[in-house]
């Protein structure tokens, strides 16, 4: 299913991520498609596609903060944690040495368990994107 009418993947924020000086994976800054705010209870989920290199959830991890993160099973247990429409989130996603520098083909796939739906909404934005 396209996006729903507002952009996933945001200009700002797609860049590697450093632990103890080494690159243990990246990082994009994302928005929720949804057309109101959600419990991030409600995530079913991502994929996140990079020059045709898939991962998927065991692989992510979602703040709202970008301080404290959680798997997306953990998510599954945070009814109090809001994300509000226009609020935007961070996915990391682990790829042992990062992304090389450069232009870079990104495609977000979002899962939300809509509670009117009997099924998870998928909502995905594809882009390219630079890494500096």
């Amino acid at each position: 299913m396209p996006e729903f009418g507002t952009s996933i993947v945001c200009d700002q924020g797609f860049k590697n991520v450093f632990e103890n000086g080494e690159p243990v994976g990246f990082q994009v800054r994302i928005r929720i498609s949804y057309y109101r705010g959600i419990p991030v209870s409600l995530l079913e989920g991502y994929e996140v596609v990079v020059d045709g290199e898939e991962f998927t959830n065991k692989d992510i991890s979602f703040s709202l903060d970008g301080e404290k993160f959680y798997t997306m099973e953990e998510l599954g247990c945070q009814t109090k944690l809001r994300w509000e429409y226009g609020d935007k989130a961070y996915l990391h996603i682990k790829k042992p040495g990062g992304l090389k520098r450069g232009l870079h083909n990104v495609k977000v796939t979002q899962h939300i368990n809509v509670p009117y739906l009997p099924f998870a909404t998928g909502f995905y934005q594809e882009r390219k994107m630079t890494i500096v």
